[in-house]
């Protein structure tokens, strides 16, 4: 008499499943669109050109206040004077004003960025032609009547 071995059976591997409920799902889809939509807003930010027209204070790096004249030419055109070096004539583009004629020959090369309330010199030319670094001097509309 031969009596037969039975092996026990492998066990069936397991599939993971996830199990959500229909609130689950909803609040996840709604944190997904949340954050989609604060990407875009990032994205699409200051597309048009806001008023510059009047007068401004400019607050330079190291604490030095002066008024400002910003006139707009059209064509998202505008004069900036009495800034000294950083006068000149500004074309709008994407957010920020780019140099376009500078009143200074040296000072080719600027960008003011708009952040929505002021603008803030974030571009001049490599080297400091003029001697000083304005990276950081800020346009704030004048509030003064």
């Amino acid at each position: 008499m031969s009596q037969a071995t039975e092996q026990p059976a492998a066990p069936k591997p397991r599939r993971f499943r996830f199990q959500f409920g229909l609130k689950t799902l909803l609040l996840i889809m709604l944190l997904v669109a949340v954050y989609l939509a604060g990407r875009s807003s990032l994205t699409h930010r200051f597309v048009f050109a806001p008023s510059f027209d009047g007068t401004w204070n400019a607050t330079f790096p190291r604490g030095a206040k002066y008024p400002v004249k910003m006139q707009d030419l059209g064509d998202g055109q505008y004069t900036l004077g009495g800034a000294g070096v950083l006068s000149g004539t500004y074309q709008w583009e994407k957010g920020q004003l780019i140099v376009v004629k500078p009143g200074d020959d040296r000072m080719a090369g600027l960008v003011w960025k708009w952040d929505g309330k002021q603008l803030v010199l974030v571009g001049e030319p490599a080297n400091t032609p003029t001697g000083s670094s304005y990276t950081g001097t800020t346009l704030t509309r004048n509030r003064s009547p």
